[in-house]
């Protein structure tokens, strides 16, 4: 079986503890296929060298509004020109746990959070910031302009992207100029099919938690899914010790 590649964008200095790491453990117990890690960005100084062997260093963009959608959409560009990384990869980030067995065609199924109906309705049903709602938005017009469906595909799941596809989405002059959602962009504009909203559809998908919650709490919220996602409100004691309880033991990425 060929080997699947899991592209990870990293800020070492905005990371919570362990989270990386214990994501990573995640990945290498759950992900059912062959698989190497690609860091993008900052290396834990805990890193193996068999993380050091794929990582791709990337400057951080910071002090300029929407930095963050600008350093995310550059680490991208750097993915996509990078030989390292083959034509298919999944991406995903370090507050992003596989809880338990999954396969490819897991990761490959296709989820959305919602389908944008227009501009209100993501004002009145976004729980994002100010900001967030606003490059939804700018993505949302500009999906119009596109004549492409408008799912919202900003999950906070993993993503399987085709890299020659990817690299048509970043071709669009927009996108040096304007913040933009690119996996949102990618999905609408390369995938017609319906997929699961897992925003609105009750599923074993995902456990989001964005809040302090008790040890027990936080397995309950667990059971049976697939995925967990937190922010930083989610990642305090109360997760890590739940997380270092599920995977005691080290992945091949860390010394």
């Amino acid at each position: 079986m060929k080997t699947l590649d899991i592209v990870i964008p990293y800020v070492h200095k905005k990371a919570a503890s362990d989270e990386l790491k214990l994501a990573l453990r995640s990945i290498s117990k759950n992900l059912q296929a062959p698989h190497r890690v690609i860091l993008v960005g900052d290396m834990p100084e805990w890193g193996s060298d068999l993380l050091k062997a794929n990582h791709i260093p990337v400057e951080l963009i910071e002090g300029m509004h929407f930095a963050h959608c600008y350093d995310v959409n550059n680490k991208m560009r750097h993915v996509l020109a990078s030989p390292i990384v083959g034509d298919t990869f999944i991406y995903t980030y370090d507050d992003i746990v596989f809880l338990k067995p999954v396969k490819l065609s897991d990761n490959m199924k296709l989820k959305a959070d919602s389908f944008v109906e227009n501009e209100e309705f993501i004002l009145a049903n976004s729980t994002g910031s100010r900001k967030w709602n606003s490059l939804l938005i700018t993505t949302f017009k500009f999906m119009q302009s596109q004549g492409l469906p408008t799912y919202n595909y900003e999950t906070h799941l993993p993503r399987y992207f085709r890299k020659s596809d990817l690299e048509k989405v970043f071709d669009f002059p927009e996108f040096s100029i304007d913040p933009f959602l690119f996996s949102t962009v990618y999905f609408n504009m390369f995938f017609k099919s319906k997929p699961v909203l897992v925003g609105s559809e009750k599923c074993n998908i995902k456990a989001t938690i964005y809040n302090e919650l008790p040890v027990k709490a936080i397995a309950r919220m667990c059971e049976g899914m697939q995925f967990l996602n937190f922010n930083s409100k989610g990642y305090n004691s109360h997760m890590q010790r739940f997380l270092t309880n599920l995977f005691p033991d080290k992945s091949p990425f860390e010394l």
